[in-house]
């Protein structure tokens, strides 16, 4: 096109604009309009062949071969051909070149976007070299952007398995599938290291890139420190919780051999004054006598709470039906005391640990034949059903004593909390509390239902998690 005008150039393309015309071929410019217009330094045109140019589908120039002579013989289909397929080569070159100029466009803008994201994120390529990176990861480490691309991720591992971190991140193939979990210390510029956890996913680039890692970094530091706080102060919690069964047991122990020895020389000394002691005095000895064993009773029960509080669970299946069984024989003194009345139906059988276990129905049975009216007959119903669904299911001991005002339905459970007097039911108000403790380390739940003179009934809620049968027998 060296020969020709801009203006001449111009017209020849502007035959193209109708998209039907794919190929202009002109053997002798004689008879044409453009004759006195292709003029230029080294002589006229005598003839010419081109086709458009199209790029993205659009007429965008056109290519074409002139002479100055006439072309002799006419351009054939074969000359036409040549200039087409060249045309479109050209073409599809032009519009690959532009596309991949508005990726990279489109790259570079990405790119601007996610070093602005607020969350320390890292892009890797297959070898593990750093191809992008936010701000927020830049800051924490303390490093500029063109300090750290290009560059591999392993460098700023502080981690002694660094290259397995790596491995890991990079071993997954197909992208936007599985995450990959890992855990590193990263070290900034200074040298401090950096607790975090990274997840890592593959993702395909804008120009289709499928080796590429995008791994999202989180600083634990910080929660990482509060956790071994934790469990120092857990540990320190330990060693007091320790101490104090200590305490307990050999407080218990030393307060039991005094009281002992109370109940002890005071029965003797009535024994020895015989008659000779008058009224007042052998009152004031019975009432001491009866006031060592209280404490006595109080101080087992106290250290019994503290037991079932801290030691040891052992869970394994306990067929509860066969347990109230065993409840209601060492009960029986009681029982035929008090000529009690007491259904069992069908009981499941469930995780638990069975001395505690049996330790809780004793003492919910016990109480339940306990507080009654004097001269009424205690009857004592225990059942299970299932919550609907089978979530759940209810033990209920449900009994026709006197009752209790609703408001005390959590006091009850509360140690010392007593709601009649001890001159009209023994007990050192501490029972419910063990029953409630054995039913919370167990992941149960108790509650309790009554009206004062109209009885009580105690339930048991057992998840499903904890039941060994399921079936209602």
């Amino acid at each position: 096109f060296e020969f020709l005008d801009d203006a001449s150039f111009q017209q020849i393309s502007d035959q193209f604009d109708d998209t039907e015309a794919d190929i202009l071929a002109i053997s002798t410019m004689d008879d044409t309009p453009f004759k006195d217009r292709f003029r230029s330094f080294r002589g006229s045109i005598g003839s010419y062949v081109g086709a458009p140019l199209l790029i993205d589908g659009k007429v965008a120039g056109s290519l074409g071969f002139a002479a100055t002579s006439n072309r002799v013989p006419p351009f054939d289909r074969s000359d036409q051909l040549l200039v087409r397929t060249a045309a479109l080569w050209i073409g599809a070159q032009l519009s690959m070149r532009r596309l991949r100029d508005h990726q990279k466009r489109k790259e570079q803008e990405v790119s601007q976007q996610f070093r602005h994201v607020p969350a320390m994120m890292l892009i890797l390529n297959r070898q593990g070299i750093l191809t992008g990176v936010t701000d927020a990861w830049l800051n924490a480490m303390d490093y500029r952007h063109d300090e750290v691309i290009g560059r591999s991720l392993a460098p700023f591992i502080a981690s002694p398995d660094a290259q397995y971190v790596i491995d890991s991140i990079l071993s997954f193939a197909e992208p936007n599938t599985n995450v990959c979990q890992t855990t590193c210390q990263y070290r900034t510029r200074s040298g401090v290291a950096i607790d975090c956890e990274n997840a890592s996913i593959a993702f395909q680039s804008l120009s289709g890139d499928l080796d590429l890692r995008l791994v999202v970094v989180t600083d634990v530091s910080e929660r990482n420190c509060a956790k071994a706080e934790l469990a120092a102060k857990n540990r320190e919690l330990e060693q007091v919780n320790d101490q104090l069964r200590n305490y307990a047991c050999i407080a218990s122990h030393d307060l039991q051999e005094p009281l002992r020895k109370i109940r002890m020389f005071g029965d003797q000394l009535i024994e020895d004054l015989g008659d000779s002691v008058n009224g007042d005095t052998k009152y004031a000895l019975n009432s001491m006598i009866a006031a060592a064993a209280k404490l006595s009773k109080l101080v087992s029960d106290v250290l019994s709470l503290s037991q079932v509080a801290y030691s040891e669970i052992s869970l394994q299946p306990v067929d509860l039906g066969q347990t109230i069984e065993q409840v209601l024989k060492d009960l029986e003194p009681l029982i035929e005391e008090t000529s009690a009345r007491i259904r069992v139906g069908w009981l499941p059988v469930a995780q638990g640990d069975p001395a505690q276990i049996h330790r809780m129905f004793q003492n919910l049975m016990s109480n339940a034949i306990k507080y009654h009216e004097k001269g009424d007959i205690p009857n004592i119903t225990v059942s299970c059903k299932y919550l609907p669904g089978g979530e759940e299911a209810i033990v209920s001991i449900r009994d026709s004593g006197i009752g209790f005002d609703a408001v005390h339905a959590e006091k009850i459970f509360h140690a010392f909390h007593r709601l009649n007097k001890q001159s009209e039911y023994s007990g050192s108000g501490i029972g419910l509390a063990i029953v409630h403790t054995i039913i919370e380390r167990h992941g149960w739940r108790i509650n309790a239902h009554a009206e004062i003179q109209k009885g009580s009934t105690f339930r048991i809620c057992i998840p499903k998690t904890m039941l060994v049968e399921q079936e209602l027998g």
